[in-house]
């Protein structure tokens, strides 16, 4: 309750109306007590003992709505002390604490009378609070529910096989909407691949609609052909005007030839190319600001010799960020050889991406998506008819 409350979706009125319901409930609590004695306590005292209690019980149930318990250390003395206070303060102000024996029957009714008409009364207030809670729940569920297939459908698995590469790319989302991008797309008029993997700034739908912005305005850009420098510099000059000050996302890049690739990064994580030859690993960096900062930008490119069954592996901060519960951090390091060591054993690249995944997940929790995207150059022997394997359900 308290999170719907918090995340601003329910108006004012709508915990006003929730305290309201509170004090009419507990309101006749001290009420009910006061009926006790043989002689109950005075209309006067039962009034403003009643108001004493239904504030109290405000003020119990603010303090743990909106998470301020510093708020207890009033309100917990409060409910032992203003009782006797009230009691002192009754008689020195010459206040009758009780009614006249032959009258205490009928006020004895009343006050039941009255004390339930109150609990009634605030228990069809908080009815209809917690009836406007779940609706307004239901429809953040719904909202949820919609953002995570839309994720699915923008950034989906992939799980390609043909007779020049072999890739395998998830993005797992911290929440049901992230803000990672993975995507590959092939240039039919020469055969390349092009893939990407972007990091939206935040997270939540916001980074996921930027992530959506960013994919389509690549995919747009790719028709009109150019190199990757050229494709980050007119996507940057389109994010910058789309988008919020602030709001940014980092990229990384390459486009599969014969025996070369081309690369491009935007503040991104170097690109790792672990060499089927040695096992040993190497960097590929390319120094530019993040995409959506600042323009005009002019992005350049680089280039690296490949040879079949070498892999280049790109991935998110969110695998390297990962902190332990002693709050060490992963790092940039320990990703790469973790990587660098499971493709030279000579595994799947789907099972490089589940054991790097698990190991990861093993060291701390996730507190950011997770993208890893494997990229295998074939081998001669490799070579057989293109083929497009299914993506895990």
């Amino acid at each position: 309750m308290s999170g719907i409350i918090q995340s601003g979706r329910l108006q004012g009125a709508s915990w006003r109306l929730l305290f309201v319901g509170i004090f009419f409930v507990f309101a006749p609590m001290p009420v009910f007590l006061m009926t006790v004695p043989q002689r109950p306590f005075s209309p006067t005292f039962v009034v403003i003992s009643g108001l004493v209690g239904g504030f109290t019980s405000i003020g119990w149930a603010a303090a743990f709505v909106f998470r301020r318990y510093a708020w207890l250390a009033l309100v917990a003395p409060g409910s032992f002390f203003v009782p006797w206070g009230l009691s002192i303060g009754a008689s020195s102000l010459g206040i009758p604490m009780f009614v006249p024996e032959a009258a205490a029957a009928s006020h004895r009714f009343v006050y039941i009378v009255a004390g339930v008409a109150s609990i009634v009364a605030g228990y069809i207030i908080l009815v209809t609070v917690i009836r406007r809670f779940e609706r307004v729940g239901a429809r953040s569920r719904a909202e949820l529910d919609v953002a995570r297939l839309m994720h699915e459908s923008i950034v989906p698995a992939l799980e390609v096989a043909t007779d020049r590469v072999e890739v395998y790319a998830r993005s797992e989302p911290s929440s049901e909407m992230g803000g990672d991008l993975i995507d590959l797309v092939v240039r039919e008029e020469s055969g390349e691949f092009d893939l990407f993997l972007a990091d939206v700034s935040g997270h939540g739908v916001g980074a996921g609609i930027v992530m959506g912005m960013l994919k389509a305005s690549i995919r747009t850009r790719l028709l009109a052909g150019g190199d990757l420098g050229a494709i980050l510099t007119d996507v940057n000059r389109v994010l910058c005007d789309l988008t919020k000050p602030g709001m940014f996302a980092t990229l990384a890049c390459v486009r599969i030839g014969e025996g070369q690739i081309q690369y491009a990064l935007a503040g991104h994580l170097p690109i790792l190319c672990v060499l089927s030859d040695s096992g040993a690993s190497r960097e590929l960096e390319n120094e530019h600001l993040p995409l959506g900062l600042d323009h005009p930008i002019d992005f350049t490119f680089g280039r690296a010799a490949v040879r079949p069954g070498d892999v280049v592996a790109i991935f998110s901060d969110g695998l390297v960020e990962v902190r332990d519960s002693s709050d060490r951090e992963f790092g940039l390091a320990a990703a790469n050889e973790l990587i660098r060591g499971e493709v030279a054993a000579g595994a799947p690249l789907h099972d490089v991406y589940d054991r790097v995944l698990r190991r990861v997940r093993e060291f701390g929790p996730a507190a950011d998506d997770q993208s890893l995207l494997l990229i295998r150059i074939k081998r001669p022997s490799d070579v057989e008819h293109p083929k497009r394997v299914p993506s895990p359900a």
